[in-house]
């Protein structure tokens, strides 16, 4: 779901500029974004919402917006966090396993060896979820 130009996902009521620093320094640790999230009362689903905010801001040339900020604070952390790894293995003779599992588990899409079958299985888990959504609304209506 991409959210458009100009729409706020969820109104602001629940996150503010102290909420994602506290939650991009959880990240910032190595704490999952789910967990970084929902510790400062959002939920994941909602964090994402706020990320697709940013990369349709973005992709508008709005650079200036709150959901924008968010979207490059969280790639320069990441770009960081790839860089430290990638500067593990390097500096290591035989490599660093602890850094190439991190980097193959949190970017699984860019360095997983079986990315293609991880993204796919994502993707079902999703629909999973679209068609429980969909059975219980359906359930819903005819009551």
């Amino acid at each position: 779901m991409e959210a458009k130009q100009g729409k706020q996902p969820h109104p602001l009521r629940k996150v503010n500029q102290e909420k994602i620093d506290n939650i991009l320094a959880c990240i910032q640790q190595g704490i999952p974004i789910k967990y970084a999230a929902e510790s400062n009362g959002i939920t994941k689903t909602h964090f994402y919402n706020l990320v697709n905010q940013g990369l349709s801001d973005l992709d508008h040339g709005i650079e200036d917006t709150f959901y924008s900020q968010l979207v490059v604070s969280l790639r320069g952390l990441e770009k960081k966090t790839i860089l430290d790894s990638l500067k593990d293995i390097r500096g290591n003779e035989k490599g660093h396993r602890g850094a190439e599992w991190f980097l193959e588990h949190r970017f699984w899409k860019e360095f997983g060896n079986n990315a293609q079958v991880k993204e796919l299985a994502t993707e079902i888990e999703d629909l999973k979820l679209e068609i429980q959504g969909a059975k219980k609304e359906s359930k819903e209506t005819e009551m």
